[in-house]
C-alpha cells in the first residue's frame, strides 16, 4: 500500500469559479512537480470538495504536499501511511484519526468527511 497525501485546494468560503481556478492550479502544481495522483471528490466536515489523492513515498514528496496545501490555506491535509493509519497534519501539530477503510456509499454518505476515488470507484472513510 502507498503512503497517500489528501488535500484540496478548495475553500468553503469562496465561489464555485474561484475553487474551480485554484483547483487548476493545483492540478499544475502536483503536474509541474512529478506528483503522482488521483483527482476525487471528497467531504471535509461535511463540505464537498475536489480533492486530490497524492502518492509521496518519499520525504521530498510529503514535505512538497504540506507546503502546497499551506500555500492554498487549507487547515491541513491528511495522510494515510502503508498500513493504512491516517493523520491529520496541520502546521503546527499532527493528528493521528483512525485507519482508512473502504465502503459503500451510503455508509460513507453517514459520515461528514469522505473520500471518492473514481479510478477504483470506492468511498474510503477513517475510522
Amino acid at each position: 500500500m502507498n503512503k497517500v497525501m489528501i488535500l484540496s485546494a478548495e475553500l468553503s468560503t469562496l465561489d464555485k469559479d474561484t475553487n474551480e481556478q485554484r483547483t487548476a492550479q493545483l492540478r499544475q502544481l502536483l503536474n509541474d512537480n512529478n506528483l503522482p495522483y488521483i483527482q476525487c471528490v471528497g467531504s471535509y466536515q461535511g463540505v464537498e470538495e475536489v480533492s486530490f489523492a497524492v502518492v509521496v513515498n518519499v520525504e521530498q514528496a510529503k514535505s512538497m504536499v504540506i507546503e502546497m496545501g499551506q500555500m492554498f490555506g487549507q487547515e491541513c491535509v491528511l495522510y494515510r501511511d502503508n498500513y493504512g493509519h491516517c493523520s491529520l497534519l496541520y502546521s503546527d501539530r499532527e493528528e493521528s484519526i483512525g485507519t482508512m477503510i473502504a465502503v459503500p456509499e451510503a455508509k460513507a454518505m453517514e459520515h461528514d468527511s469522505w473520500t471518492y476515488n473514481p479510478v477504483a470507484e470506492t468511498y474510503f472513510i477513517v475510522v
